[in-house]
């Protein structure tokens, strides 16, 4: 019932403003909107020949599915090497990003000190490249769930206090 009323009050709209919107579009079809499009219509004889001169060199036309794809690992690669650099100056895991895909969280948290630093050193291309499987990275497993490790960060070595190191300048050598 509510959805008719609506239906009703849209078709009214539509009627009222109807002229107002053909007076504003007028030009673009006289110009080659609308007629020129429906008139055009499709070669279906010539997107079967390309289809047939792909297929013949062995390529799969791009499509946007694949692209999206890889734009989705580019992004969640650039994601993931700002966490292990974030990770590696605080020296404690920081709370791994929601954007990134449920793979690579679980991926990422799998992973020891060691993997971790061989990957920000192999720069958020790299990180991708690893993802993909065109460039492995020693060491680190490929990108697939893994199970949750803690990651143990090696002690930094103490520091010499302002005292030992002026006793070490005084003392002949």
């Amino acid at each position: 019932m509510l959805r008719a009323i609506f239906a009703a009050m849209a078709s009214g709209i539509r009627k009222l403003f109807g002229f107002a919107y053909s007076f504003v579009t007028w030009p673009f079809a006289l110009f080659g909107g609308r007629a020129r499009r429906q008139s055009a219509g499709i070669d279906l004889g010539a997107a079967k020949a390309v289809e047939d001169k792909v297929a013949a060199v062995g390529m799969k036309p791009a499509d946007s599915t694949s692209s999206h794809l890889r734009d989705s690992q580019m992004r969640d690669a650039q994601i993931a090497w700002s966490w292990i650099t974030t990770s590696m100056l605080t020296r404690q895991p920081m709370p791994v990003p929601s954007a990134l895909s449920k793979t690579m969280k679980s991926w990422l948290q799998g992973l020891d000190h060691g993997q971790l630093t061989a990957l920000q050193n192999a720069d958020a291309k790299g990180l991708f490249e690893h993802s993909i499987g065109k460039h492995a990275i020693a060491s680190v497993p490929r990108v697939q769930p893994l199970a949750m490790v803690s990651i143990v960060f090696p002690r930094i070595a103490a520091r010499k206090s302002d005292d030992e190191i002026a006793d070490l300048r005084s003392s002949p050598a």
